[in-house]
């Protein structure tokens, strides 16, 4: 399966004692660039030197592993185009979830099944694109 991992799921990678989810099926894992943001900001709102090491680190572990990621070009803002019509169209807030609609685009650009820990944050988003939770 070729799938883009959601931020969710990269989160506790690397981290002791966290549940990891299951991904041995994925034969063809991507990551977003945007992932990268969502995880650059968590380290910077780090609290505490501990939390911003750990985050820093588990950063730069994935980015190694995954490279820059997936870049935000033309054919994820066309899908995600079509993502905000879909919302709008079935009576969603357009302004709602950026980040992880914008991730779901770049699935849709890239043909790859969401994979994610927060089914509610693509709620309704489905008819487009293969999601599996784990």
């Amino acid at each position: 399966m070729r799938a883009l991992l959601d931020t969710s799921v990269l989160i506790p990678t690397f981290e002791p004692g966290e549940n990891q989810p299951a991904l041995a099926d994925i034969e063809d894992a991507l990551v977003s660039a945007l992932s990268f943001v969502e995880l650059a900001i968590g380290v910077h709102a780090a609290r505490d030197l501990t939390s911003l090491r750990r985050r820093s680190t588990r950063l730069a572990n994935l980015r190694d592993v995954f490279g820059n990621g997936l870049p935000f070009d033309a054919d994820c803002l066309k899908a995600y185009e079509r993502l905000l019509a879909h919302i709008a169209d079935t009576g969603g807030d357009v302004k709602a979830r950026r980040f992880d609609r914008l991730i779901a685009a770049t699935a849709l650009a890239h043909n790859a099944t969401l994979v994610t820990r927060n089914a509610e944050h693509v709620a309704n988003l489905s008819p487009l694109l293969n999601i599996e939770v784990r």
